[in-house]
């Protein structure tokens, strides 16, 4: 009670998770299960009916995902699990992808979200929010950081995917520079450009209510 009234935590807004099926997932995972399951790409807003092997359960940023053997596809993939509509798990086996590396793939992308081949990433915080960034533990595991003359914070990395490298630098706005890759770059304009485009157009009251 003492601690309760001590401590508090607010977690970041997460999707629903249904237990009894995270606890089937978790089992499958364990015993080398094959699932079948209905799935829902939010991408394409569309249902898909998937044959998988779970190999691992993940926490990212307060959501549980998937990595499984995807048949479909023929390769590993990351599956939202509170986007799995329903699930069956089967009574046949299976073994361990040849040559697959958990701890490799799991590197491979920032965050969530990843490609195939390798990029480097070279990023430059500016004086004022290198302060910050010094007390935060790696943003990935292949970075490295170099303290500037000038007080700037050189951070740089190798991700397979440039998606989520895009979301975090832009929550820094002007106080992160990309120096590398110019494919990351010229997203990020086109991005403050769809984004002023938008300001710039402000609608009436009228359409607000809309």
């Amino acid at each position: 009670s003492a601690l309760g009234e001590a401590h508090s935590f607010e977690a970041a807004a997460t999707t629903e998770l249904d237990p009894d099926l995270f606890s089937k997932l978790g089992r499958a995972a364990i015993e080398r299960r094959r699932i079948e399951m209905s799935y829902f790409t939010a991408g394409r807003g569309e249902l898909t009916q998937r044959k998988a092997d779970p190999l691992h359960l993940r926490n990212n940023m307060g959501e549980w995902y998937l990595v499984a053997w995807d048949h479909l596809r023929g390769e590993p993939r990351d599956f939202l699990v509170s986007r799995i509509r329903e699930l069956t798990v089967t009574e046949e086996h299976f073994d361990w992808p040849k040559g697959f590396d958990l701890d490799e793939y799991l590197n491979q992308g920032f965050g969530m979200i990843r490609g195939s081949d390798p990029i480097n990433v070279e990023i430059i915080f500016d004086e004022y929010q290198s302060r910050w960034m010094r007390e935060r533990s790696k943003f990935h595991p292949t970075e490295t950081r170099e303290e500037l003359p000038d007080g700037r914070l050189r951070v740089q990395m190798q991700v397979t995917a440039l998606d989520g490298v895009k979301r975090f630098v832009m929550q820094y706005g002007s106080h992160v520079t990309v120096i590398e890759p110019e494919e990351l770059r010229q997203a990020i304009r086109e991005e403050i450009e769809t984004m002023q485009t938008t300001y710039n157009n402000r609608p009436t009251v009228s359409e607000e209510q809309k």
